[in-house]
């Protein structure tokens, strides 16, 4: 006797290989993004050596030129390093450290773009 698969049977197992295919496009995106990520914090760190060459370290805008250069080229390294998932890690991370901060970030910011948005109509 021959055993047939039940149609809740089938369901699931369409539904699983959905899930999965969603999980490797999701993968594939975030290496995508990632090597984005690296891209932009090569350009962050070639903005960061022209900054230096072209502006001097002496004078009115050394200092702050040389404080810009080192942000960003801290910032390069970052991104090679992390990437976005390592950001979105981070990011996480902050927000389940400081629920009510992030909350009220999130408002304050919704806020400050409507009115904005609403200046700008």
């Amino acid at each position: 006797m021959e055993r047939q698969s039940s149609p809740s049977a089938q369901n699931f197992g369409d539904a699983m290989t959905s899930v999965q295919g969603t999980i490797t496009k999701a993968t594939e995106t975030g290496k995508k993004a990632d090597q984005a990520a690296a891209r932009v914090g090569e350009k962050f760190g070639n903005a960061a050596d022209t900054l230096r060459g072209t502006v001097s370290s002496e004078g009115r805008f050394g200092p702050a030129a040389e404080t810009v250069a080192d942000k960003l080229e801290s910032a390069g390294n970052y991104l090679q390093e992390q990437g976005v998932t390592g950001a979105m890690e981070e990011l996480e991370s902050l927000i389940r450290r400081y629920p009510i901060q992030a909350l009220l970030l999130g408002a304050g910011l919704g806020y400050a773009l409507s009115r904005l948005r609403m200046r700008s109509q």
